[in-house]
């Protein structure tokens, strides 16, 4: 008997505003397959930003959960001369 794919989640909108994306934002896995999931961090204020990436597996009724975390910092630039020049 061939293996199904879990159903697609429900999609909702996050309780928070995330720094974090994910590409693809879902994938459904079959058994030992393997996939790329990309993920990117725009931090828009200089904090701490946490978050949580869950992986549903089928018949299992815990999730993964793998913490992530992104420091966000403001770029800052002090300079002597009152005029700069660039080339």
């Amino acid at each position: 008997m061939p293996e199904e794919p879990l159903p697609p989640p429900v999609k909702g909108e996050p309780v928070h505003k995330s720094p974090f994306i994910i590409e693809p934002e879902n994938m459904l896995l079959k058994k030992d397959e393997e996939a790329e999931l990309t993920l990117w961090a725009f931090p828009d204020e200089a904090k701490e930003y946490k978050d949580e990436l869950v992986c549903l597996v089928k018949d299992n009724p815990n999730p993964l959960v793998y913490p992530i975390i992104c420091m966000g910092c403001k770029p800052e630039v002090k300079v002597d001369n009152e005029k700069v020049e660039f080339d």
